[in-house]
């Protein structure tokens, strides 16, 4: 095929990827790139294929070619800093992300973005300073508030904390680690039943997750209630028999049962899970 039909291949490959065929998403850019190989948008696009694919290696390789031959390509940092970030590099994200607010400084994910870097990095002040600006330039954005939320959280600060949470769910109720989050705050201040509420609330959204039963068991555990610590505890061994903290709070409300022969056989399989490979 003639250099200037490059195109048939590009089209068919963003059709590929919609589609979820990455592999002939792949296939197709990579032809576009035989045929074009200063085409700086052919690497960025084959880059997105191999992240959704999981094979973020090749993304980046693709995504630093992308900045080679263009450095102007926002997204080509916007995307390579979410590879970083996936692999827990949040330096060399923080850095891609910084760029991307330098060439378009009033793009509000960049700094949420950024923003939950410095998080992970336990840089909580920065998270919240980054989060600030992404509200600020879109003051819609419900997952900035949830993730300065969380920031807040970690400096004690648990009233604005719950502010954050309770605006990210205006903005979006169906946000499910807001209800999380804000769970967590209330449990800090004390306030089980407003937490075990959004706990529910999250069960409700995502009745499948482990996770969620054995977080509102806890809250039911720290609330003396331990007939419903022990039911919670147990739906979510029955979704994720290997999930170890249900184990443990599970054996917690048992012993104060006075099921003392259940609470033992709970702590010793938790155990042994944790210490699995």
């Amino acid at each position: 095929m003639k250099q200037d039909n490059y195109h048939v291949y590009l089209n068919r490959g963003r059709s590929y990827r919609q589609k979820g065929r990455l592999d002939k998403a792949i296939a197709d850019y990579t032809k576009v790139i035989q045929l074009k190989p200063d085409y700086a948008v052919a690497f960025l696009l084959r880059g997105g294929a191999y992240g959704d694919s999981g094979d973020i290696d090749k993304a980046i390789a693709d995504f630093d070619e992308t900045i080679r031959l263009n450095p102007q390509i926002v997204y080509a940092y916007l995307y390579r800093a979410g590879c970083h970030y996936r692999n827990k590099d949040y330096n060399k994200a923080i850095a891609d992300y910084t760029r991307v607010t330098i060439l378009a400084p009033d793009f509000a994910p960049a700094y949420c973005y950024r923003g939950e870097c410095y998080g992970h990095k336990v840089e909580f002040h920065e998270c919240i300073s980054d989060c600030t600006e992404a509200i600020r330039l879109k003051p819609d954005f419900a997952r900035a508030y949830c993730s300065r939320g969380s920031a807040y959280i970690m400096v004690q600060d648990f009233d604005t904390a719950i502010s954050d949470f309770t605006e990210s769910i205006r903005l979006n109720p169906h946000y499910v680690s807001a209800y999380l989050f804000r769970g967590d705050a209330y449990v800090k201040k004390g306030q089980l039943d407003k937490a075990i509420a959004d706990f529910s609330e999250v069960i409700r959204l995502k009745p499948k997750k482990a996770y969620n039963y054995s977080h509102r068991g806890e809250g039911y555990f720290q609330n003396g209630d331990w007939d419903k610590a022990i039911a919670d505890c147990t739906e979510s061994i029955r979704l994720d028999p290997k999930f170890a903290k249900a184990y443990f709070i599970r054996s917690l409300a048992y012993e104060k049962k006075g099921l003392s022969d259940k609470a033992k056989e709970d702590l010793t399989k938790g155990q042994s899970l944790t210490s699995e490979p």
